[in-house]
């Protein structure tokens, strides 16, 4: 009998005829899709799956192998060459590296035959012929299918025979005119306007005169032009012409004039020093002319523009060694100065107030007064008499009484006492009483009142 001879290698055991006297005609069976038989023993199930499965693959342009043709669903589709790629009962991912395989489309080596790397970006099988050539740096440039064109600015990219800052060191502008890989070191430095000079492979040498292009913006303010540097640009400068100071780069200077210190037609010299004067010229614009001024020396004052200042000194109100100070005011008096021309030194006066009207010129005037000039009418009219006891000193007159009346009064008439019986008058009692032992009395001593 079979036993498990089938059945351990996954076949299907058959008896077709089950007589008894029909015995070892069993038969192992393959499973489908192979048909084999064995009778007596172990079918060889050998079956090729592509048989059934090639199409899948053949759908997708790929070859379908079956590995082990005892082995179910180990069926397998591989891409066909140049495309690399192989998938298991499934249509394999083909792809196809333009850059590495070998095929009509390819790059093969004409990337790296021309120095340039290559690179696929699609390895689609159905993508082909996208393949680039890349330019190695510091050069620039890539090309699809084809070697490229390869580009490098020396004026821009730093390489062993780039420009990098020698140009703009010196300031001037730097120009690759062929940018081939295949051309080098003809960089050129250009400089800048208005010099056209150039240089290759290295900075030019950019002479001009500025004032060649920019002198009328000087001349045209009378002033000259320089140019310092002719190698630099921007640096010619507007110088004004003496006596005006100043100057400008790259403009029109703004021309100043001291008229008090230069020398010029308008200017001062020496008309304010020659009087002792100070000179002060208040607008330094060359446009403002003639506006110098001269300035009296303290203590004096006055000021004159463009001549000679008239200088004055109140020697009452100033101190100097001429003035008078409080020499009037300490005597009561008033300092009056007549002059005050600054020239005119040492005649100022002491007046007097009045009603004297004395002066002293440099000192304290002799105000002596007779008030009695003025005032002795009042001393008249009462019959009596007018003294000044100080002739410095206002208002200190006296009336004084007629003998043989007393008395005195200041500033008026006096109150005058005649007392008969003491004085002696032709009404007066003289020894009368007294002759005949008797008291003399006058009960009214009034001046006016006699007998």
């Amino acid at each position: 009998c079979a036993g498990t001879t089938c059945s351990d290698v996954g076949q299907t055991c058959i008896d077709n005829s089950q007589s008894a006297t029909s015995l070892s005609d069993w038969e192992c069976v393959c499973p489908p899709p192979a048909n084999a038989t064995q009778v007596n023993g172990v079918a060889n199930c050998s079956f090729d799956e592509c048989t059934i499965k090639g199409s899948a693959c053949e759908a997708h342009d790929q070859t379908c192998v079956d590995p082990n043709h005892l082995v179910d669903d180990d069926w397998t589709c591989v891409c066909k060459p140049p495309a690399v790629g192989s998938a298991t009962a499934t249509s394999a991912d083909c792809v196809l590296d333009e850059c590495v395989e070998t095929c009509p489309t390819c790059a093969g080596t004409t990337c790296s035959d021309a120095g340039q790397t290559c690179d696929d970006p699609d390895k689609s099988v159905n993508s082909t012929s996208d393949w680039t050539c890349t330019c190695p740096p510091p050069s620039n440039g890539t090309a699809v299918a084809n070697a490229a064109t390869c580009i490098i600015d020396e004026c821009t990219y730093t390489c062993p025979t780039c420009a990098d800052t020698t140009c703009s060191a010196a300031n001037q502008n730097c120009k690759d005119n062929d940018v081939s890989s295949s051309s080098l070191n003809d960089w050129e430095c250009i400089c800048k306007p208005p010099s056209n000079a150039t240089a290759v492979g290295a900075a030019a040498v950019c002479v001009v005169d500025e004032c060649n292009l920019h002198g009328t913006t000087c001349t045209g303010q009378n002033q000259t032009c320089t140019d310092p540097d002719q190698l630099n640009a921007d640096d010619w400068v507007c110088q004004c012409v003496a006596p005006l100071q100043g100057n400008a780069t790259a403009d029109a200077a703004n021309c100043t004039i001291d008229e008090c210190v230069e020398t010029c037609a308008t200017c001062a010299a020496d008309t304010c020093s020659k009087e002792g004067q100070s000179c002060n010229d208040p607008d330094h614009s060359s446009l403002s002319t003639s506006d110098w001024v001269c300035t009296c020396p303290p203590p004096s004052n006055g000021s004159a523009i463009a001549n000679t200042a008239t200088c004055q000194l109140d020697e009452c109100v100033e101190t100097c060694p001429t003035c008078a100070g409080t020499t009037c005011t300490d005597a009561g008096q008033t300092c009056v100065d007549q002059n005050q021309n600054s020239k005119s030194l040492s005649d100022w006066e002491c007046v007097c107030p009045p009603p004297a009207n004395a002066t002293q010129v440099v000192g304290t005037a002799d105000c002596s007064f007779d008030e009695c000039q003025l005032q002795g009418s009042a001393c008249l009219a009462a019959g009596q008499t007018c003294e000044d006891p100080n002739l410095l000193v206002d208002d200190d007159w006296l009336c004084k009484c007629t003998p043989p009346s007393v008395g005195q009064a200041t500033g008026g008439a006096a109150d005058c006492v005649l007392d008969e019986c003491v004085e002696t008058c032709p009404t007066c009692a003289g020894t009368t009483c007294t002759d005949a032992g008797q008291t003399c009395v006058d009960q009214n001593q009034n001046s006016k009142s006699l007998s």
